[in-house]
């Protein structure tokens, strides 16, 4: 059963990898090309882009996107795979211009933290309502909170999120 799980974890990662990548290389005025246009203004309001600022505005969207967009996208899926597993190397933000990953490793103690006691407060709460259903099985209170759990949980956790953004700000 674990290494199922493992397998289709894996799997998952594998396909919202992928589908970043896709999405990200593909989109029509993707940031590759946003990044690019970008750059290319800031050259044109100097009197014109040379070769050279050519050459160095690729190699700055190539920076930030991990993506050479003169290469063939099989050669750019590869590359920004290998990155990724091999180095962990997430490219840049464009936003903060910092590498992903340290964005990432620096967020994870307060992910985890917030994590954690969400579960332990979830688990409690739901042991002790389980624990009160049981001790009025058949009552009102028991019906209602099994109908309120059913409706909770159908609610998919993006709507819960998007709640919880405009309630806390």
């Amino acid at each position: 059963y674990e290494l199922r799980r493992f397998g289709q974890m894996l799997l998952v990662l594998f396909a919202s990898v992928t589908l970043t990548f896709v999405l990200y290389r593909l989109m029509p005025f993707g940031p590759v090309e946003i990044l690019r246009n970008q750059l290319e203004q800031e050259c044109a309001r100097g009197g014109g882009c040379t070769q050279a600022q050519l050459r160095r505005i690729d190699a700055r969207v190539q920076l930030y996107t991990n993506i050479n967009p003169d290469k063939p996208v099989w050669v750019n899926y590869y590359e920004y795979m290998r990155d990724i597993v091999l180095y962990l190397d997430f490219g840049q933000s464009i936003r903060l211009n910092e590498p992903v990953f340290d964005l990432l490793f620096e967020r994870m103690p307060w992910s985890i933290y917030l994590s954690f006691w969400g579960l332990i407060i979830g688990k409690t709460v739901s042991l002790a309502l389980g624990a009160l259903m049981a001790h009025y099985e058949g009552s009102r209170f028991d019906t209602g909170l099994t109908v309120w759990t059913i409706l909770n949980s159908s609610v998919p956790y993006y709507i819960y999120a998007i709640f919880a953004i405009l309630l806390f700000g």
